[in-house]
């Protein structure tokens, strides 16, 4: 257990890629992300990534501006269920990690970035919670209206619904609780 962690901690995996760069967090972000959240005894982030070299080099990136203390946790997709059962909660843009945790009844948060594809399925178990860019800031492809504030709040609203009312989201930015 990390020293950070308070005792009653929660775990938060971050699973850094999807399969198109128009839906991944931007590095920045993810960035400015996991320094918020180690500033939080209550959350703990560690990276989520597939076994490819693409993906070991981006969480080598993001792991060197915390000089490489942060947890990585490489699974295939047999293994994927057991490391999503160890977490307390999953932060994702839209990703197969995302459908797998909602077989599995894992909390999550679902970060949408970019155009959503016809037919789209958000993540659906009670509770969960979807960020939804909803407007752009520019015209620049690496440029979100999500930001890392906009992630904690997500974060910190899940474990405490009241909170969901009086938190401040960034222009163009929009959060759905899922409910039934």
């Amino acid at each position: 257990e990390s020293e950070n962690i308070g005792e009653n901690g929660k775990i938060v995996g971050i699973q850094l890629l999807t399969s198109s760069t128009k839906k991944d967090i931007p590095l920045d972000t993810i960035i400015d992300t996991i320094d918020e959240i180690l500033d939080d005894p209550q959350f703990y982030p560690i990276l989520l990534i597939a076994p490819n070299d693409h993906e070991r080099k981006f969480a080598g990136k993001i792991n060197q501006h915390f000089d490489n203390a942060l947890i990585t946790v490489e699974s295939d997709f047999q293994a994927l269920s057991s490391v999503l059962l160890n977490l307390d909660l999953l932060l994702t843009p839209d990703t197969v990690t995302k459908h797998v945790a909602d077989l599995l009844e894992i909390p999550t948060i679902e970060v949408c970035i970019g155009g959503a594809p016809f037919l789209k399925q958000g993540t659906y178990n009670e509770g969960n919670i979807i960020l939804v860019e909803t407007e752009k800031p520019s015209d620049d492809e690496d440029d979100s209206s999500i930001k890392s504030r906009d992630i904690l709040n997500a974060i910190r609203s899940f474990y405490n619904p009241d909170l969901e009312h009086i938190i401040n989201l960034s222009k163009g930015v929009s959060l759905f609780r899922v409910q039934k």
